[in-house]
């Protein structure tokens, strides 16, 4: 019987090679990786510059333009809304006579001498009680143009027991500022205008001043039924043929709108007076004298 032994012996390095030749090519292996370590070290680190520069200027971009959309945005909608809350009739129409009444309260400034000035009504409306609801047509007389037909500018003054004539003014002109509402009439047998009532060729015009009316009215919608409220009976202006028939003065504040409604409560009453261009002869207007302000003005 044979008894086996595991037989153990020392780990002993391989013969290394030594011949220069093999050497010479682990020199170069070395030398060549430490070159070629830096330049990549070198190349990442400048990609990681380039990279951060890139992001932080997209960064910026789009912070400038996310102000610049949320600028727009809150101005569009500023705009947005004081379009929508505020009609132009209610913007305020600054004075272009800037601190002439500085100038007027001065007692060595000389004071310039001025007539009556006429103001001819922005537009005359007509309303009507049989037709509450219903906005009147206003230039109804028509004439052959190169185009066709085209309405007849003129002012009409119509009035009777139905009918009733809306006016407004606008006074202008600074230091004018005492008021007269005046209606001139051509003679009988030189107009078609109509006068007539229970007095025969006389009738007597109820003016009815609306002082709450502080700006441009709407005509374009105007009936009888949502006609301006609290009227006050101002005058009654008695009118004929060939003549010119004005109110007592009143006070107009420069820049002010006056607004009249004018009727008629005689029995058979009509007025129908017509007229066109800039010239008083056939219709209303409004005289505008100098007021206390300009009391070197020449009445």
């Amino acid at each position: 019987m044979h008894w086996f032994k595991k037989e153990t012996r020392q780990y002993s390095a391989l013969d290394q090679d030594e011949r220069p030749e093999h050497n010479l090519m682990a020199a170069t292996i070395q030398n060549d990786v430490s070159d070629i370590l830096p330049q990549k070290v070198g190349s990442r680190l400048s990609f990681t510059w380039l990279h951060e520069y890139a992001l932080l200027v997209i960064l910026l971009c789009t912070l400038i333009d996310a102000t610049a959309v949320f600028t727009i945005l809150v101005a569009k909608n500023n705009f947005v809304k004081a379009t929508a809350n505020k009609s132009t009739d209610d913007l305020e129409i600054r004075s272009s006579y800037s601190r002439l009444d500085r100038l007027w309260k001065m007692k060595d400034f000389p004071k310039a001498k001025h007539d009556r000035i006429l103001n001819n009504a922005r537009a005359i409306y007509q309303i009507s009680s049989a037709a509450p609801t219903k906005n009147l047509p206003v230039y109804t007389d028509m004439r052959l143009a190169n185009v066709g037909v085209a309405p007849v500018y003129v002012r009409r003054l119509m009035v009777d027991n139905i009918t009733s004539s809306m006016l407004q003014f606008r006074v202008m002109d600074f230091g004018m500022e005492n008021c007269s509402l005046a209606v001139t009439v051509p003679s009988k047998n030189e107009t078609t205008d109509v006068i007539q009532s229970s007095l025969r060729d006389m009738a007597v015009l109820d003016i009815w001043s609306l002082p709450s009316i502080t700006k441009r009215l709407d005509f374009r919608t105007l009936t009888w039924g949502n006609k301006p409220k609290g009227g006050i009976l101002a005058h009654a202006l008695p009118i004929a043929y060939g003549g010119t028939f004005e109110t007592p003065q009143f006070y107009c504040t420069s820049l002010s709108h006056q607004t009249f409604e004018i009727t008629c409560s005689l029995p058979d009453c009509q007025v129908e007076i017509m007229g066109s261009g800039s010239t008083p002869s056939g219709k209303p207007h409004l005289s505008l004298n100098c007021s206390l302000i300009t009391d070197a003005c020449r009445i």
